[in-house]
Order: C-alpha cells, then structure tokens, then sequence
C-alpha cells in the first residue's frame, strides 16, 4: 500500500496528458516484471497431473479435493460464505462509486487542478488511513486468540458497512469524502485479519486449496451479485444500490459471532464432530 502513493501523483501527471497513459505506462511495468521473474526466478514447483490426464479429469480431482477439504468443517463453510458476502459488498461499492462522484456529488477546485486529480486525493486518503488502522490493529490484536481475531472483525466488518451506507446516502461531499476513506481503510484492514483467521490450524497439505476456495468465494459473491446491484442503480438510485451493497455484509457480522462460538470447541483444520 504504501508504494501505492508513490505511484499515485505520476498516474495524476500522466492522466493530466492522456487518459490513456496511467494504463499504457502500468502495462508496461508489468511486463517488464513479468519478463525479469521469467529470466530470474526458477520455479520448484512440481505439477501432480498424471500423464496422458485431460482437463475434464484434472479438473474434477481439483473440485473433489476441494469439497474434502470442506466436507465436515462447519466453520469453514461459514467462513466461505462470509467471503461471498464481502464480495457481492465489494463489487457494487467499487463500480459505483465512481458514478456516484459524478452523478451525484460535485468536486470543489483543488487548487486549480484538473478534476481527475481528486480520485488520487479519494486513493491516497484511504491508504494512508488504512496504513494506520491496519498497524493499531497489529498492536491490539492478539492473532494467537480467535476470538481476538473475530471481534476485529466484526468491528473492521461494522465500520465498514457503516461507512458504505453513509457514502451512498450523503449529499455533502466532505461527509462522503470520510466515508470513502474509512471505508477504504477498513477494507484494507479487513484482508489480513480474514486470512489469519482462515490459516489458522489448517493442514499445510490443503492450506492453498482452501485459500483459492476463498478467492474463487469472493469472486462468485462478485460476479453474481454485481449486475443485480447495477440493476438496482439503474432501476432505483445509486444511493439504493451502494445501501443495498452494504447490507451484504451485516450477515457477515453475524457469522463472524457464530465462527468464533465454534471456535471454542475446535479448530478449522479438525471436522465437525457435532450432530
């Protein structure tokens, strides 16, 4: 994150150009890093495909060992759940928060600049305040204790959809403006703090099934959940939408309490052994 403001007033300059440069000269480093890992890091993975195994059949074995490392583990699957709620939240705030700016907002002159220069104002305030959130989360919270790391999120998890809801129904540009930035900053926060928990007790032998299950989660919460919501901004308001959005996550907040009730009696690497 923090490189991430290094960057932010060269993509202004470039934007203040061409619309077209931030994307071009972004492109680029990409590929640049793409080709400097190709020539300098040597890969020690070993692929497990038997030979002469088509797609259909990997694939299969990939689902099948991913459902077994579910099957029986309640909080797992809660947990699961939870990442498809963040990311239905996420995908309706990010799509239309840009609209919202435009539509519904008006940016006051910064300092004669360009309007566009406000969006690295939005970037930068969120990531500075995410710095510091996420580092007095370091400080008070203990990772070794799940409950510790349940209330974080829970609280991370409120703000959040607290700041949502407030950004999607102000009309005064300052009020939204911190509601942007805190809910930025409680995203960033967020992550971390819902990686820990699902790590914690897992088998090193299922810890990447399980956590590409959650990313692949996220992205279902995203995909099928995104158009509803810009159908709701299209239909309704974008007000309702970006509201609607945030009220994806108050289940979470409530999974969040059940995950870490069952986490007293056991651990998210052993099965369920309750009826």
């Amino acid at each position: 994150m923090a490189f991430a403001l290094v960057g932010l007033p060269l993509a202004i300059v470039l934007a203040l150009v061409s619309l077209h440069l931030p994307f071009l000269v972004s492109a680029s480093i990409y590929l640049a890093i793409a080709i400097f890992l190709i020539a300098a890091v040597k890969e020690s993975f070993i692929p497990t495909r038997a030979p002469g195994a088509g797609f259909i059949s990997v694939l299969k074995k990939t689902v099948g060992e991913t459902a077994k490392a579910f099957r029986g583990r309640r909080l797992l699957l809660l947990l699961l759940v939870a990442a498809m709620l963040f990311g239905a939240a996420s995908e309706g705030f990010d799509r239309l928060g840009v609209a919202t700016w435009l539509q519904k907002l008006t940016l006051p002159e910064l300092f004669g600049l360009d309007p566009i220069a406000w969006f690295a104002v939005f970037s930068a305030g969120g990531i500075i305040i995410g710095l510091g959130v996420t580092e007095i989360l370091k400080r008070r919270v203990d990772v070794g204790s799940e409950r510790g790391i349940a209330i974080a999120l829970i609280l991370v998890t409120s703000a959040l959809a607290v700041a949502m809801a407030v950004f999607g129904l102000s009309e005064l540009f300052w009020l939204s403006l911190i509601a942007m930035w805190t809910a930025h900053a409680m995203r960033n926060a967020y992550d971390p703090l819902f990686l820990v928990w699902i790590n914690r007790g897992l088998d090193p032998q299922i810890r990447a099934t399980v956590i590409s299950a959650f990313g692949q989660g996220d992205a279902i919460g995203q995909v099928s959940m995104g158009p509803i919501i810009g159908w709701i901004g299209v239909a309704r308001s974008l007000s309702t939408a970006i509201v609607t959005s945030a009220a994806f996550l108050i289940p979470s907040i409530g999974i969040f309490a059940m995950a870490s009730r069952r986490q007293r009696d056991q651990t998210i690497d052993g099965p369920d052994k309750s009826p």
